[in-house]
């Protein structure tokens, strides 16, 4: 079982909009990656509250799976966010990639402005 097809299985159980979003969504930033990075692994874990997506040995960002709260500051299912740490994420969403707002680039997500 392949890790897409993993989190397909996990993410159906709770929202099933997201699997082609995901999927998209991963793939896209996999390709931006590698195009201005040169070849990199790119992978990602499901954790309990967020998919960790990992470049290398760094985390390049982190997907909500749940919405709610977050570090006092709310958050949405699909909420792309910086990482704060290996194992946290940062308080504040950088978009959503559920609904196409997400602001990123090869390097991770973009910084509020």
């Amino acid at each position: 079982m392949n890790q897409i097809t993993k989190v397909s299985a996990i993410i159906t159980n709770t929202t099933p909009v997201w699997v082609p979003e995901f999927t998209d969504f991963f793939n896209k930033v996999s390709d931006i990656i590698n195009a201005n990075r040169g070849t990199c692994k790119v992978s990602y874990t499901v954790g309990k509250k967020f998919i960790k997506i990992i470049v290398d040995n760094s985390v390049w960002g982190f997907i909500s799976l749940y919405s709610g709260e977050y570090d006092k500051a709310p958050v949405k299912s699909g909420d792309l966010l910086k990482p704060a740490g290996f194992n946290r994420p940062a308080r504040h969403s950088r978009g959503n990639i559920i609904d196409g707002t997400a602001s990123y680039c090869a390097y991770g997500p973009n910084y509020l402005k």
